[in-house]
Protein backbone atom coordinates (compact mmCIF):
# COMPACT_ATOMS: atom_id res chain seq x y z
CA UNK A 1 0.00 0.00 0.00
CA UNK A 2 1.53 3.36 -0.96
CA UNK A 3 2.26 5.92 1.72
CA UNK A 4 -0.14 8.81 2.08
CA UNK A 5 2.84 11.14 2.51
CA UNK A 6 4.74 12.74 -0.27
CA UNK A 7 7.40 15.36 -0.72
CA UNK A 8 4.72 17.81 -1.78
CA UNK A 9 2.94 20.04 0.67
CA UNK A 10 -0.24 18.73 2.22
CA UNK A 11 -3.42 20.47 1.06
CA UNK A 12 -4.45 23.59 2.96
CA UNK A 13 -0.98 24.48 4.27
CA UNK A 14 -0.05 27.14 1.73
CA UNK A 15 -0.81 30.09 4.06
CA UNK A 16 1.02 28.71 7.10
CA UNK A 17 4.43 29.88 8.35
CA UNK A 18 7.27 27.60 7.24
CA UNK A 19 7.87 25.96 10.66
CA UNK A 20 4.17 25.17 11.11
CA UNK A 21 3.92 23.77 7.57
CA UNK A 22 6.99 21.61 8.19
CA UNK A 23 5.70 20.24 11.51
CA UNK A 24 2.26 19.48 10.06
CA UNK A 25 3.83 17.71 7.09
CA UNK A 26 6.33 15.81 9.25
CA UNK A 27 3.60 14.70 11.66
CA UNK A 28 1.71 13.17 8.75
CA UNK A 29 4.84 11.53 7.36
CA UNK A 30 5.77 10.13 10.78
CA UNK A 31 2.29 8.67 11.19
CA UNK A 32 2.59 7.03 7.76
CA UNK A 33 6.00 5.56 8.58
CA UNK A 34 4.95 4.35 12.02
CA UNK A 35 2.17 2.34 10.41
CA UNK A 36 4.89 0.18 8.82
CA UNK A 37 7.21 -0.08 11.83
CA UNK A 38 8.21 -3.52 13.12
CA UNK A 39 10.33 -3.83 16.27
CA UNK A 40 10.85 -7.60 16.07
CA UNK A 41 14.51 -7.52 15.01
CA UNK A 42 15.78 -4.47 16.89
CA UNK A 43 18.89 -4.89 19.02
CA UNK A 44 19.34 -3.33 22.48
CA UNK A 45 21.24 -0.30 21.13
CA UNK A 46 18.54 0.31 18.51
CA UNK A 47 15.85 -0.03 21.16
CA UNK A 48 17.61 2.53 23.34
CA UNK A 49 17.82 4.92 20.38
CA UNK A 50 14.16 4.33 19.65
CA UNK A 51 13.20 4.96 23.28
CA UNK A 52 15.26 8.17 23.35
CA UNK A 53 13.58 9.31 20.16
CA UNK A 54 10.18 8.47 21.64
CA UNK A 55 11.10 10.45 24.77
CA UNK A 56 11.95 13.51 22.69
CA UNK A 57 8.89 13.08 20.50
CA UNK A 58 6.60 12.70 23.51
CA UNK A 59 8.10 15.85 25.07
CA UNK A 60 7.54 17.77 21.84
CA UNK A 61 3.99 16.46 21.53
CA UNK A 62 3.27 17.53 25.11
CA UNK A 63 4.48 21.05 24.27
CA UNK A 64 2.35 21.14 21.11
CA UNK A 65 -0.72 19.93 22.99
CA UNK A 66 -0.12 22.57 25.67
CA UNK A 67 0.07 25.20 22.93
CA UNK A 68 -3.14 23.90 21.38
CA UNK A 69 -4.89 24.38 24.71
CA UNK A 70 -4.03 28.09 24.33
CA UNK A 71 -4.92 28.27 20.63
CA UNK A 72 -7.60 30.97 20.08
CA UNK A 73 -9.63 28.69 17.80
CA UNK A 74 -9.83 26.13 20.59
CA UNK A 75 -9.97 28.41 23.65
CA UNK A 76 -12.77 30.78 22.78
CA UNK A 77 -16.18 29.13 23.09
CA UNK A 78 -17.74 31.74 20.82
CA UNK A 79 -15.74 30.38 17.88
CA UNK A 80 -17.17 27.84 15.44
CA UNK A 81 -16.94 25.01 17.97
CA UNK A 82 -19.69 26.13 20.33
CA UNK A 83 -19.52 25.80 24.12
CA UNK A 84 -20.16 22.05 24.47
CA UNK A 85 -17.64 21.10 21.79
CA UNK A 86 -15.18 23.63 23.21
CA UNK A 87 -15.27 21.97 26.63
CA UNK A 88 -14.89 18.51 25.09
CA UNK A 89 -11.93 19.61 22.96
CA UNK A 90 -10.23 21.18 26.01
CA UNK A 91 -10.76 18.01 28.02
CA UNK A 92 -9.45 15.80 25.21
CA UNK A 93 -6.37 18.01 24.77
CA UNK A 94 -5.63 17.79 28.48
CA UNK A 95 -5.96 14.00 28.39
CA UNK A 96 -3.73 13.80 25.31
CA UNK A 97 -1.07 15.98 26.95
CA UNK A 98 -1.16 13.76 30.05
CA UNK A 99 -0.84 10.64 27.87
CA UNK A 100 2.12 12.14 25.99
CA UNK A 101 3.79 12.96 29.30
CA UNK A 102 3.16 9.39 30.48
CA UNK A 103 4.79 8.11 27.28
CA UNK A 104 7.81 10.34 27.86
CA UNK A 105 8.25 9.12 31.44
CA UNK A 106 7.80 5.48 30.41
CA UNK A 107 10.26 5.74 27.53
CA UNK A 108 12.84 7.34 29.85
CA UNK A 109 12.32 4.52 32.34
CA UNK A 110 12.70 1.88 29.64
CA UNK A 111 15.96 3.52 28.50
CA UNK A 112 17.34 3.16 32.02
CA UNK A 113 16.34 -0.52 32.11
CA UNK A 114 18.11 -1.47 28.88
CA UNK A 115 21.64 -2.88 29.26
CA UNK A 116 24.16 -0.08 29.82
CA UNK A 117 26.71 -1.67 27.47
CA UNK A 118 24.27 -1.20 24.59
CA UNK A 119 25.15 2.50 24.72
CA UNK A 120 28.85 1.80 24.32
CA UNK A 121 28.33 -0.60 21.41
CA UNK A 122 26.13 1.92 19.65
CA UNK A 123 28.51 4.81 20.28
CA UNK A 124 25.87 6.63 22.32
CA UNK A 125 26.33 8.35 25.66
CA UNK A 126 23.98 7.93 28.61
Amino acid sequence: MPSQSSSTMRPGLEGRAAPARRIITLAGELADELAHFDADELEAAELRGLMRGMTGTASALTRILDQLRECPTLTQPENELGLAAHQTVRSELEQAAAAAEDLRVTAESLCRLLPADALTRAGLTP
